[in-house]
């Protein structure tokens, strides 16, 4: 049987206050720097994302975790204190939000959210080279 290994580094986030997309960003991006650019890029714009509807649909603390897994798969969790489960929007084209979990599907692999004790976790898995992408296809 063949054992997983995996890198999990996490990122809590401050309670208060506007969300912080540029830490955010730096973060994920130097966890990063082995990674193709074009994965790079997609993880740090998703995990932007991510925190960014934390702050504005869920509860603090948040807290963002970063799980390198074998063979270049990449998964990014947000947690908050929530329960309630993220909501695709269909923006009409004049809006200019609610977008953010579009481009989530757009960009990964695969997706999802689960409770946990203190609120919900949102994931978004990234496949190597997104070799597992299924554009529509929505929660995995």
């Amino acid at each position: 049987m063949t054992q997983v290994m995996s890198d999990r580094q996490v990122l809590p986030l401050p309670r208060t206050g506007p969300p912080p997309l540029r830490q955010v960003r730096s973060w994920t991006a130097a966890l990063l720097d082995e990674h193709p650019a074009d994965t790079r890029d997609d993880v740090v714009l998703t995990a932007s994302e991510l925190v960014l509807n934390a702050y504005e649909h869920g509860e603090a603390p948040v807290e963002l975790a970063l799980v390198l897994g074998e063979g270049s798969t990449v998964r990014v969790e947000v947690s908050d204190c929530s329960a309630q489960p993220p909501k695709v929007r269909s923006p009409r084209p004049d809006e200019h939000r609610g977008r953010g979990l579009v481009m989530v599907t757009a960009y990964a692999s695969r997706w999802g959210w689960r409770p946990t004790a203190e609120g919900k976790a949102v994931w978004v898995e990234f496949a190597p080279h997104h070799a597992l992408r299924s554009p529509g296809t929505g929660l995995g």
